[in-house]
């Protein structure tokens, strides 16, 4: 957002990923805004990233999202100038029982 809370276009390139404490795996979605995306796609409140965590396993506790975003920049070597950040989320994961692994138990009384 910019200073007047007005939405402003992401750069060209983003690449956009997300990590836990236990840095087990990531999660990476790429956007281009010639349309090739790789796991998100460009909505009116900026970028959608989609995550199905039962198949990208990143491992527990918090996760953290990196951006990196790619900006045309002669002074800088192949014209390109990388500007990375990584924050925290309040989002924290954990091992243990998920959707996927049900365990029904029924106490019937007669």
């Amino acid at each position: 957002m910019d200073r007047d809370g007005g939405l402003i276009d992401p750069p060209q390139r983003l690449d956009i990923r997300l990590t836990t404490d236990q840095k087990a795996g990531v999660f990476v979605a790429e956007y281009r805004t010639d349309g090739n995306c790789t796991r998100c796609k460009r909505s009116s409140g900026g970028i959608d990233v989609f995550v199905s965590l039962s198949r990208n396993y990143i491992g527990a506790g918090r996760i953290f999202l990196e951006t990196i975003s790619y900006l045309e920049d002669d002074s800088f070597p192949e014209g390109e100038r990388r500007v990375a950040s990584k924050i925290p989320t309040h989002v924290m994961l954990w091992d243990g029982p998920s959707d996927s692994d049900v365990q029904i138990t029924g106490i019937i009384e007669l």
